[in-house]
C-alpha cells in the first residue's frame, strides 16, 4: 500500500514565478500577467475560488528554457487560506491519461500486452454483451461499445468488486470499434486490466513505475481517506482550519449523498465507490509535478534530470499518435487537430437505465471529453480548450473538476489548468462558465511562451534566452570599440577576442 501522501515528501514551493533558476517564494496576488488578468476575472466573477496555471517550453536537445507556475485565489470562496504553487488538486479524468492510459503504455512498452489484444484474455469475464471482441486500443480510444457513465450508487455498486463486475458484464450499446463515446467505464476496465497484469492496485503500480521515477512526490491517489480516524467532516467551507492533508484544495460540498465538504477525497462519487482509486478518477497532483509529466512526455519519456527513460522511443510515439480513424482519442489522450462533432452513438433499448448524462456534461457540456461543437443558427468553429494556437499534433485532456493539460510535441510546450469549480457545487453553469477559461488561459500561456511570434519584446524571460542576449549584445558592443581602435592587427586580434569570449559564455 502507497503512504499517504501527508508521509510523503513534499516538493518545494515553486513561488508565483518560477523560471529557471532559483525559484521564488511568493505567492501571486496580482494579475502581473495576461494570465493573472484571465485567472482574477474568473475568481472574481465566481467561475471558482483558486486555481494554478503551470506552462514551458522546452528546447531542441529537451532541455527546459521556461517554466513558471502561477497560483491565485483561496482553497474556498469563505476561506482565507490562499492556494500555493504547489497546491494539491483533484484531477478528476486527468487520472485517464497520467494515471491509467500512461500505465497501459508502460506494461506494452515492457512486452507484458499488446494493443490489439483481446481484453477478455487478461479478464475472462469481460468477454460478454457483445463486448467479446473489445480491444485494448479500443478501450484507450473510446470505441469500445460503452456508454458514458452509470450512476453506480443508484445500481447499488457500493464496492469496487460489484462495480468491476458490472462494467465487464454490461452490455455494449454500439458496435465496438465503428464509433467511439467518451466513457468512464472503459478507462475504469483498464484500471482493472493493470492490476490484473502488474499485480498490484492501480496506484501502486503507477506509484512505482511512473509518479516516484519523475519525482512527482505529490501525486497519488487517496490523499486522506475520507473523515476517517475520528475526524469530524466538515459540513460547509470554513475560513479557517484544514481537515485534509496541509495543501489539498476542496472541491464541491456534496449534499445529496455524502453530506460533507469533500475535502481529500475523490469527488467523482463512481470512483470514492470504488475506494478512491480507479482507473478514470481519483488522482491528486499539483501543478509543478504534473510539468514534470508533460516534460517527460515531450522529451519522449526520457526523465527530465535523470536522463533514464521512462518508457521507450517508440513507445512514447505510440502515446502521442492517432490509433484509430473512428474516434479523435489517441492513446489515452484527445488529439488537438481532430474535430470529430461531439456525439452519442444511439443507445439500445437493453443497455441499462442511466440516471444522468454525464457523457454530455462532461464532453460537450463542460468539455471533459469530446471538444463538442457550439450550436447556433450558422455553423460556427469548434470548440479548442487548448485555444487558438496549438498545433494539430497537440495532445490533451480535461477533468470534471475545472483541470485540464496540453502538451504540444511540435512546439516543445505544455500548460496545466488546475481549479475547483466545482466548489461549491457541481452544477451545469460551472462547467459552462469555465468553459470560456480553459482557451484563455492556454493562448495566453503560449503567447508568454514564445512572444516573438506574436511581434513582442520581452515578456517571459528565461534563463538560456537572457545568457544569448547578453553575449550578443557583449559580441556587438566590443566589435564596434575593436573597429574605432586605430592599427589594422589591433583590430583583428580584438575581433578574435571578444568572438571567442562571446562564443566561450554561449557553451
Amino acid at each position: 500500500m502507497e503512504p499517504a501522501l501527508e508521509d510523503r515528501p513534499r516538493p518545494r514551493v515553486a513561488g508565483e514565478l518560477v523560471g529557471v533558476g532559483e525559484a521564488s517564494t511568493s505567492r501571486a496576488a496580482e494579475p502581473r500577467t495576461a494570465i493573472g488578468g484571465i485567472m482574477h476575472a474568473a475568481i472574481a466573477d465566481r467561475v471558482f475560488p483558486g486555481g494554478v496555471v503551470t506552462y514551458g517550453r522546452l528546447g531542441r536537445k529537451g532541455e527546459v528554457l521556461l517554466e513558471r507556475t502561477e497560483a491565485f485565489g483561496t482553497f474556498t470562496f469563505e476561506s482565507n487560506v490562499p492556494v500555493q504553487s504547489d497546491s494539491i488538486f483533484d484531477l478528476a479524468s486527468l487520472t485517464k491519461v497520467v494515471a491509467t492510459a500512461t500505465s497501459v503504455l508502460v506494461l506494452v512498452d515492457r512486452g507484458v500486452l499488446r494493443l490489439d489484444d483481446l481484453v477478455r484474455d487478461y479478464l475472462p469475464e469481460f468477454g460478454t454483451g457483445g463486448k467479446e471482441h473489445v480491444t485494448i486500443r479500443q478501450l484507450l480510444t473510446h470505441s469500445a461499445g460503452y456508454k458514458a457513465w452509470y450512476n453506480f450508487n443508484s445500481l447499488g455498486l457500493d464496492t469496487k468488486e460489484r462495480v468491476l463486475g458490472f462494467v465487464q458484464s454490461v452490455r455494449s450499446v454500439y458496435d465496438p470499434g465503428t464509433d467511439y463515446w467518451y466513457s468512464d467505464l472503459s478507462m475504469i476496465a483498464l484500471g482493472a486490466l493493470v492490476e490484473a497484469l502488474a499485480g498490484e492496485a492501480l496506484d501502486a503500480f503507477a506509484s512505482r513505475s511512473i509518479f516516484r521515477p519523475l519525482g512527482m512526490h505529490s501525486t497519488g491517489f487517496r490523499p486522506i481517506a475520507g473523515c476517517e480516524g475520528g475526524q469530524k467532516p466538515e459540513t460547509e467551507p470554513a475560513a479557517e482550519g484544514d481537515p485534509g492533508p496541509a495543501g489539498v484544495v476542496p472541491t464541491e460540498v456534496d449534499g445529496r449523498v455524502r453530506k460533507r465538504l469533500l475535502w481529500g477525497e475523490v469527488h467523482d462519487l463512481n470512483a470514492s465507490l470504488m475506494g478512491g482509486v480507479a482507473g478514470h478518477a481519483g488522482l491528486f497532483s499539483s501543478g509543478p509535478d504534473l510539468a514534470k509529466f508533460c516534460c517527460s512526455v515531450l522529451r519522449r519519456g526520457v526523465v527530465l534530470g535523470s536522463e533514464a527513460p521512462l518508457y521507450s522511443e517508440l513507445a512514447s510515439e505510440t502515446f502521442l499518435r492517432r490509433l484509430t480513424d473512428c474516434s479523435p482519442y489517441g492513446f489515452g489522450w484527445n488529439h488537438y487537430g481532430d474535430h470529430k462533432p461531439a456525439h452519442d452513438p444511439k443507445p439500445s433499448q437493453d443497455a441499462g437505465q442511466q440516471d444522468e448524462k454525464k457523457g454530455e456534461e462532461d464532453g460537450e457540456g463542460e468539455g471533459e471529453g469530446v471538444e463538442g461543437e457550439v450550436e447556433k443558427a450558422k455553423p460556427a468553429a469548434p470548440y479548442r480548450s487548448g485555444g487558438r494556437h496549438l498545433s494539430p499534433s497537440a495532445v490533451g485532456h480535461l477533468g470534471f473538476t475545472g483541470t485540464s493539460v496540453w502538451v504540444d510535441p511540435a512546439n516543445s510546450f505544455y500548460v496545466v489548468l488546475l481549479t475547483n469549480a466545482v466548489h461549491p457545487d457541481a452544477g451545469s453553469e460551472s462547467g459552462a462558465r469555465i468553459r470560456e477559461v480553459r482557451p484563455a488561459v492556454a493562448d495566453a500561456a503560449f503567447e508568454a511562451c514564445f512572444p516573438e511570434r506574436f511581434g513582442r519584446s520581452g515578456g517571459v524571460r528565461d534563463g538560456e534566452g537572457e545568457r544569448t542576449e547578453a553575449a550578443v549584445a557583449s559580441l556587438a558592443t566590443g566589435l564596434t570599440a575593436a573597429l574605432r581602435r586605430p592599427g589594422r592587427w589591433r583590430r583583428v586580434r580584438d575581433l578574435a577576442c571578444f568572438a571567442a569570449v562571446c562564443l566561450w559564455s554561449l557553451v
